[in-house]
C-alpha cells in the first residue's frame, strides 16, 4: 500500500523574480488592476501642477488660474498700478471667479480684508475664513512718503514660498486648494512696484476634504496598501504553481503629470 504523498512544497523564487513581483504589485495597484483597489470609496489624491508665471504691477497684468484643468478659470491673479497727482499705488490681488473664495484675514486698511500668506503645513479646508475680492499686497507713495500693507507685502520685505488658501467648486461640489507664490516689492525709477511669481498650485480631488499647503501628494491609504499586498501574494502563488510566466510587464501609470506652460505673449 502506497503511503499518501506529501503536498509539494512551494518552489523558492529567485531573488530577481521576487523583485519583479514587488515591482509588478506596485505598478498594478497604482494602475487600478486589482478589484480591491477599485472597490470602496474614492481615494484622496492631491493634483499638483508646477508653474512659472510672473506678474508685475507696471501697467495691468492678469493670470487666470484653472486649478483642475477643466478649461474654466477659478481665480484671477492681478497686478496693477494707479497714479495720481500726489502719488502712486501698486496692488496685487487674487479675485475668485463665480462663487469661489480665498481664505482671508482681517485688515486695518479701511476695513478691507487681506488674503492670508500661509507657510507650508497649514490645513486649508472647511471652517476657514473665506471671502471674495480681497487684497494680497499694496504699496504706495504719497507726497514723498511710501509704505506697504498686507500679509504678502510683509512690511515691504515681500515673501517667499507662501500660499493663499483656495476654495472652489467642481460640478457644484466644494474642493480646496492652494497656490505657491514669491512676492517682491521695491522702487524702480522713482516708482513703487510689486512682482509676484506663481511657482505651483494644487487641489484635493475629494469634495470637502482639506488640503495641506505645500503638500503635493497624499500617503497611500491602508486599503490601497492591503490591495498591493494582495496583488503580490496572488502573483507569487500563481507563479509558484506554474500558472504565470516570470515576465511581469508593468501597467502604464494612470496619472500622467500635468505641467502648465504660460501662453505665448502672456504676462512677462
Amino acid at each position: 500500500m502506497k503511503s499518501p504523498s506529501r503536498p509539494k512544497a512551494p518552489l523558492p523564487l529567485p531573488q530577481k523574480t521576487e523583485r519583479h513581483l514587488s515591482a509588478y504589485a506596485v505598478a498594478a495597484s497604482a494602475a487600478g488592476v486589482s478589484a480591491l483597489a477599485l472597490s470602496g470609496t474614492a481615494e484622496a489624491k492631491v493634483v499638483y501642477t508646477p508653474a512659472h508665471v510672473v506678474l508685475q504691477a507696471s501697467g495691468f497684468h492678469t493670470y487666470n488660474l484653472d486649478l483642475n484643468h477643466d478649461g474654466i478659470a477659478d481665480f484671477s491673479f492681478i497686478a496693477y498700478n494707479e497714479y495720481s497727482m500726489s502719488g502712486q499705488n501698486a496692488f496685487l490681488r487674487c479675485n475668485p471667479r463665480a462663487a469661489n473664495d480665498v481664505w482671508g484675514v482681517a485688515s486695518s486698511l479701511r476695513g478691507h480684508g487681506d488674503e492670508g500668506a500661509f507657510l507650508p503645513g497649514v490645513r486649508i479646508g472647511p471652517g476657514g475664513h473665506y471671502a471674495s475680492h480681497i487684497s494680497m499686497a499694496f504699496v504706495f507713495t504719497f507726497q514723498g512718503h511710501s509704505g506697504a500693507r498686507g500679509p504678502w507685502a510683509n512690511g515691504g520685505k515681500g515673501v517667499k514660498d507662501r500660499y493663499p488658501g483656495l476654495k472652489f467648486a467642481i460640478n457644484g461640489k466644494i474642493h480646496y486648494g492652494w497656490a505657491r507664490l514669491n512676492v517682491k516689492l521695491g522702487r524702480l525709477d522713482n516708482e513703487v512696484y510689486i512682482k509676484a511669481t506663481l511657482t505651483g498650485y494644487a487641489y484635493e480631488t475629494i469634495p470637502n476634504k482639506a488640503i495641506i499647503t505645500g503638500k503635493t501628494r497624499v500617503r497611500m491609504s491602508l486599503r490601497c496598501s492591503r490591495a498591493r499586498s494582495a496583488i503580490w501574494h496572488a502573483a507569487r502563488q500563481r507563479f509558484q504553481a506554474g500558472v504565470e510566466s516570470p515576465r511581469f510587464p508593468p501597467p502604464a501609470s494612470p496619472f500622467p503629470r500635468k505641467i502648465e506652460t504660460p501662453p505665448a505673449g502672456g504676462v512677462p
